[in-house]
């Protein structure tokens, strides 16, 4: 496989380099690029990158515009965003060109590793897809064309019971279908690999919108063996449909979905406001990307994650006071180790110093 590396900023392309394994990733072919035009050389003269991590702002055009002129020209190269921009237009336009994830620079490189390691399985989906795709085609050249139309695929009216947990009806419809299907006189290989696709863009897209990597659903062994002969018949494809199906709801109710599991942080966040707590770290646990994680916070709750946090700490902190410890104590006890900073934001929350708040007590 080979990945692309680009940033105007050197030094971060030389840490990418050396602070990955790159090889024990499956990667046996660089490119280190610093502008959107060396990018486009290098894709026209050495062919498509499997995987892309590439910075958002840099001379003679964006990360973006490169992600854009990927898509334009076919390339299924799957792309990373690493920059500085936390910006919510940015992570937004970035998942509408199907970006694999958005990271801050400022985060640990674990994460940029566990993005790499996601982009690696949506390209190990696409290529098993591409192949039986390639296989199908093969095997339908000989055939008689076509003359009934698939049945019009219920996405929308699936992707609402899915969301919902209704297993049972969304099945019993997905069985209906691939009667239909069959019916049709279009359950033969082309049929299903394209109600394959379908079906698949349905599940993927239901679980990135709650913050859940595909693999847990398509990368362990039985999933494997299942797909790779449900292409046989509707038999076979239904197996494969119940299987994963039933592996996707499983994944969304121990998520919760997007409002239970902003209130399992809010709680996590209640239990332990006082140690040091990190973007990542929290999106690592509950298993969501971090942008979706800031946004989803923000939008329930109408704070960010550290605003939250720090109100929790200074509210800690005016507790201690009350009690009569002073405020090198209240400020240790409530999780800040720089009392100038505690100051500082103490004044911004309550409207007055510690040491105003400790006269008002007193009287």
């Amino acid at each position: 496989m080979k990945i692309l590396l680009f940033d105007d900023d050197k030094s971060t392309v030389d840490m990418l380099l050396s602070t990955i394994d790159w090889a024990s990733l499956g990667f046996d072919d660089f490119a280190a690029v610093y502008s959107v035009a060396q990018a486009k050389n290098d894709f026209i003269e050495n062919g498509p990158a499997d995987v892309m991590v590439c910075d958002i702002e840099a001379p003679g055009g964006t990360g973006l515009d490169l992600l854009r002129w990927v898509r334009e020209n076919g390339y299924s190269t799957e792309n990373i965003f690493l920059t500085n921009y936390d910006s919510f237009a940015f992570a937004s336009e970035a998942i509408k060109l199907d970006c694999v994830e958005y990271i801050l620079k400022m985060s640990p490189i674990s994460d940029v590793e566990k993005a790499v390691r996601r982009a690696i399985n949506r390209v190990s989906v696409k290529n098993r897809l591409q192949a039986f795709e390639e296989k199908a085609e093969q095997e339908s050249n000989a055939a008689p064309p076509r003359i009934n139309e698939l049945p019009e695929f219920p996405e929308e009216g699936w992707m609402a019971l899915l969301r919902e947990g209704e297993k049972g009806p969304l099945f019993k419809s997905i069985q209906t279908y691939l009667n239909k299907l069959d019916a049709a006189g279009c359950a033969d290989r082309i049929g299903l690999l394209r109600f394959s696709h379908a079906y698949l863009h349905m599940l993927v897209s239901v679980l990135e919108q709650n913050g859940i990597a595909a693999n847990v659903i398509f990368g362990d062994g039985a999933a494997v063996r299942l797909f790779s002969v449900a292409l046989d018949s509707p038999f076979h494809m239904l197996q494969w449909a119940d299987y994963s199906l039933s592996a996707t709801v499983r994944e969304l109710a121990e998520a919760g979905g997007s409002a239970p599991v902003i209130e399992q942080i809010r709680s996590y966040l209640d239990s332990h406001y006082t140690e040091r707590i990190s973007r990542s770290e929290l999106a690592s646990r509950f298993f969501l990307s971090q942008d979706y994680l800031s946004h989803a916070f923000s939008s329930r709750y109408g704070v960010t994650i550290p605003e939250y946090i720090n109100r929790k700490r200074i509210g800690k902190a005016r507790d201690e006071l009350d009690r009569g410890k002073n405020v090198t104590e209240a400020a240790s006890e409530a999780g800040f180790d720089n009392l100038s900073y505690f100051s500082t934001l103490f004044k911004k929350i309550t409207g007055e110093s510690p040491s105003d708040y400790i006269r008002s007590v007193k009287k």
